[in-house]
């Protein structure tokens, strides 16, 4: 017998697993398995993989033109989509990018316009 690090969630009723907040621990493989009235079932395992947060990094802003400007780094080889706010309720979508390298210079041309202004990177697809 194959040894795993499986465990058993007594009294769950429920067919998701939730990882809230989601830490790099927790990357690794995950099977559901249900018993029921003696007879248990196995779904597929699936691998559940956690990215490093995103850096932003050499804030720039420069006021004579109001663009702040930035490096981003991040995984390499997603589809992520890169999204402002005001006020962290309200997101605006900025640019995607496509197939990202993991490291490129981003300038946000309208950061002047706003009093204070917030960034985020969605990951948009592999």
């Amino acid at each position: 017998m194959k040894a795993t690090n499986w465990v058993d969630i007594t009294d769950a009723r429920s067919y998701e697993l939730v990882f809230d907040p989601v830490a790099l621990q927790n990357e690794g493989s995950y099977r559901l398995q249900t018993s029921y009235e003696g007879v248990t079932s196995s779904g597929r395992p699936v691998h559940l993989r956690v990215l490093p947060a995103a850096q932003f990094a050499a804030l720039t802003y420069v006021p004579s033109s109001g663009t702040f400007q930035f490096k981003l780094e991040t995984e390499a080889g997603f589809n992520y989509r890169l999204e402002a706010s005001a006020d962290l309720t309200n997101w605006l979508y900025l640019s995607t990018l496509d197939n990202f390298g993991g490291s490129q210079p981003i300038a946000d041309t309208e950061a002047g316009s706003f009093r204070q202004r917030f960034y985020r990177l969605v990951i948009a697809g592999p």
